[in-house]
């Protein structure tokens, strides 16, 4: 306080705030620049910071239950999916609208 002691004024003047922050460049942001235009597709993975300490999993039937797969594998070669309950309730829903336009009346 006794080095540099506050203005008059509490608002600052904006000539203080003329000289812009310098940069910070690590070594690593040329590396990563170059990595990432090298390896585009690597962008959509998603990433971890804590990506070394997770365990590689080597037995995913215990996370995939087999009758997934096998829906998986049915849809992928054409199967078709039958229709939930909501869903089935929602098409004759706009069945019945279609058919009985609500009435407006003024």
């Amino acid at each position: 306080m006794k080095a540099v002691p506050p203005g008059s004024s509490v608002l600052r003047s904006p000539l203080q705030f003329r000289k812009r922050p310098q940069k910070i460049v690590y070594e690593e942001d040329s590396l990563r620049r170059r990595f990432y235009r090298d390896h585009p597709y690597e962008l959509l993975r998603p990433q971890s910071l804590i990506e070394k300490e997770i365990p590689v999993r080597e037995d995913w039937s215990t996370l995939l239950g087999a009758e997934r797969v096998a829906e998986e594998q049915a849809l992928a070669f054409g199967a078709k999916r039958p229709l939930s309950q909501t869903e089935r309730v929602l098409i004759l829903e706009q069945e019945n609208i279609k058919k009985c336009p609500p009435k407006v009346t003024v």
